[in-house]
């Protein structure tokens, strides 16, 4: 199953002719080994587990929303249909956006983000705001 889907909008010429990198791969690649640097920490050194593999045990102890992140998910939950699987989806993608952050603590616009990517597997072709 998946959890993320994003649309990738078809690079124009003018961009592709100029080739301004904003970001080296090698800038995206100590981000993520630093993400999965947290995530083996938080599973006590366990290189195996993962956000996505979290129990609901787990998802309670590392997944803490704010009052604000909780009335968010509640909305989505009514509005998006959610069901309990896909509730716990999102808690984990959020999880994953906020240590990709470096940050401990999963905000409203973590959230919204991985809300945003279950819209384009709910919807595929609809464009999400970055």
């Amino acid at each position: 199953r998946m959890d993320i889907s994003i649309q990738v909008p078809k690079v124009s010429i003018e961009q592709l002719q100029n080739q301004q990198r904003r970001r080296s791969s090698s800038s995206y690649r100590k981000g993520v080994l630093a993400c999965l640097k947290r995530q083996e920490q938080r599973f006590n050194g366990d290189a195996q587990l993962r956000n996505g593999n979290m129990n609901l045990r787990q998802i309670k102890k590392h997944c803490h929303l704010s009052s604000a992140g909780e009335a968010l998910m509640a909305k989505a939950y009514e509005r998006m249909g959610l069901t309990v699987r896909s509730y716990h989806k999102v808690l984990k993608v959020s999880r994953t956006i906020a240590d990709l952050e470096g940050v401990d603590r999963i905000e409203e616009n973590h959230l919204l983000e991985a809300l945003g990517y279950r819209l384009n597997l709910r919807n595929p072709g609809t464009e999400v705001d970055e």
